[in-house]
């Protein structure tokens, strides 16, 4: 049993860049595209998450020492540590729910998609992790294992549920046809997203009536509205709190800048790959099915656009400022900190790229998510005591400020200990 473990651990620790060019190739053969053109869509796709590995490296390289530095200076003493959602992903495939997950939702996908209550045909293997942490927490809540494989399952029909839903909204933002997202997270952050957008517009309606997207500020304010220029401003701000030197604030300030160039760089690498794998499972289905069409489930990575990252980085001070001030909260944001873009993710493309209203969203957002995370701390440390995962020193339980804040695995978690408390386990 060791062995199997080890070996699927491997596996999964290849990560999206060498484990979804594969995926890719056989779906391409499955679909009929050309060897050589499967190939070639799975080599793209590897080089392009590579590529974005090189961006966010270069990006979280510079902005993460800004975000520590910024912890200490506010002088923050909180005793539960936002350890980031790679730890809660070591929470969901070391869990027993591990090597079961993949065949598992596999078959649940396959099932959906013969019934006709799916399009989505969900490829991003690696990101399964979040299904696995579901089940694993409310386990953990309920001391049930079958209530936590049956929450395991209600999330991966969520997953396949709202992959549909947003589909057409999502995939005309990424600018692929026939790509939907698949990021378990993102369910939640796209209903709110949507209806907190409704709520600005009759609150505020003369915000939707103002272009404050990127090209909008640029018409208007000139180079200022630039995006490279914005990445300077940003990083710059950040590198002030920081309390950095001059050198190291122009240092932040470039890489920052740079990332917000050369990503849009890096995805179009990604949709070259993506285009044709859509067009031949678009043309698969018709042939087959003339009454339906198939989309591909992949990661919530292809939704990055510019905003996200001038955004994301406004929000590194705003999360560390809302930690000292709102009444009650536990959580240190650290391991996530970085990746606070997360809560803004799903407000860019719903408010149509508006940069003032997605800022507002995220500032909601984060506000709930510091709470839902707090709350969800001592299931989150019971999971990792479980799957042997030591807590930081100093701390006296452990969350995640994105995965932690996660609607629907919250509401699950909700259900988990109320049927353990009534079925005892």
């Amino acid at each position: 049993m060791d062995n199997i473990l080890n070996a699927f651990q491997s596996v999964m620790d290849l990560g999206a860049p060498l484990l979804l060019p594969v995926v890719i190739f056989i779906i391409g053969l499955i679909l009929r595209q050309k060897p050589g053109q499967a190939l070639l869509s799975g080599l793209k796709i590897g080089i392009g998450f590579t590529l974005i590995n090189v961006a966010l490296g270069a990006l979280f390289g510079a902005v993460v020492p800004a975000t520590t530095a910024m912890v200490e200076r506010s002088g923050l003493e909180l005793n539960v540590i936002d350890v980031g959602w790679g730890t809660l992903a070591s929470i969901g495939w070391s869990s027993r729910y591990g090597l079961l997950i993949i065949p598992l939702f596999l078959v649940i996908n396959l099932i959906m998609l013969a019934f006709k209550w799916t399009k989505t045909f969900n490829v991003d293997l690696w990101n399964f992790w979040h299904v696995a942490y579901t089940a694993a927490i409310v386990q953990v809540v309920s001391g049930s294992f079958v209530i936590g494989l049956i929450a395991g399952i209600i999330a991966a029909v969520v997953v396949l549920l709202m992959a549909d839903f947003t589909q057409k909204k999502l995939s005309d933002f990424i600018g692929v046809p026939g790509i939907s997202i698949t990021t378990l997270e993102m369910s939640g952050h796209a209903l709110v997203s949507m209806g907190l957008n409704k709520l600005l517009d009759k609150i505020f309606p003369r915000l939707k009536d103002v272009d404050w997207s990127f090209e909008g500020l640029r018409e208007r304010l000139g180079v200022i509205g630039d995006p490279i220029i914005s990445g300077v401003i940003v990083g710059a701000l950040l590198g002030i709190f920081a309390g950095f030197s001059a050198v190291d604030v122009l240092s932040l300030s470039i890489t920052v800048a740079a990332v917000l160039y050369l990503f849009p760089l890096v995805i179009r690498i990604l949709m070259e790959a993506l285009q044709p794998l859509a067009e031949a499972g678009k043309a698969f289905f018709q042939k087959r099915y003339a009454d339906r069409d198939l989309y591909i489930g992949m990661d919530w990575i292809l939704l990055l656009k510019p905003e996200h990252f001038t955004l994301g980085v406004l929000m590194i001070p705003i999360a560390l400022g809302l930690a000292f001030i709102l009444p009650g909260n536990k959580v240190l944001p650290l391991g996530d900190l970085a990746l606070a873009l997360g809560f803004v993710l799903l407000a860019v493309p719903y408010t149509n790229r508006n940069l003032l209203k997605s800022l507002i969203i995220g500032v909601i957002e984060l506000t709930a998510g510091l709470y839902i995370a707090g709350w969800m701390a001592p299931a989150i440390t019971e999971a990792a005591t479980a799957a042997a995962i030591s807590v930081p020193e100093g701390a006296s339980q452990i969350t995640g400020l994105l995965k932690g804040g996660d609607y629907l695995v919250s509401l699950l978690t909700a259900i988990g200990q109320l049927l353990g408390g009534l079925f005892g386990g």
